[in-house]
């Protein structure tokens, strides 16, 4: 997406950040490793790809940018680089939306001697820089600042509170 972005206006992608208030998702498949341990790794493969064009998919849908997998976990931001003023609701609408994407997931894992996943989700909303970064032969878009790190630790809390989800009083605050 941020590369057709790019197409669509002509620009011409350089190394660029800005500071922004966006909102941040972090995703993780809960338990992964022990999922796929007894998975030939085509089964692995097959189950991550549907899982990740789903997830991208709903992503997209609510004006969100996908700007990582990480191994078996989703990031993506809302509110940069389109911006979008109600950046935290799209977050989080769309991470309930992810969550109920699992059972029509699942029933197709199922048809197809695939185990069934559970997500965990946390969502943040502050201040990143955001933009273009890396060097000039290997740039990639993304966030960096103290923001883009709390998604992560609110979906691992989730293991704590035994929930799916856990949004920040800033992103509560938003919405």
């Amino acid at each position: 997406p941020v590369v057709q972005l790019l197409l669509r206006t002509d620009a011409e992608a350089s190394i660029d950040v800005q500071e922004k208030e966006v909102t941040i998702f972090f995703s993780d498949i809960a338990s992964f490793t022990t999922i796929v341990e007894g998975l030939p790794p085509e089964q692995s493969l097959l189950l991550l790809s549907r899982y990740f064009h789903d997830m991208s998919k709903i992503i997209d849908e609510y004006g969100g940018i996908v700007l990582e997998f990480i191994g078996d976990a989703i990031m993506s931001i809302y509110g940069a680089p389109v911006r979008n003023p109600d950046h935290a609701t799209a977050g989080v609408e769309s991470a309930v939306r992810m969550l109920a994407a699992l059972r029509t997931m699942n029933e197709w894992f199922v048809a197809r001697n695939l185990p069934q996943v559970a997500i965990r989700c946390g969502v943040h909303t502050g201040m990143v820089l955001v933009g273009n970064m890396g060097f000039e032969s290997r740039m990639k878009y993304g966030a960096v600042g103290e923001t883009s790190n709390v998604p992560a630790h609110l979906e691992e809390m989730n293991k704590n509170y035994e929930t799916k989800m856990l949004i920040s009083e800033a992103t509560y605050s938003r919405i």
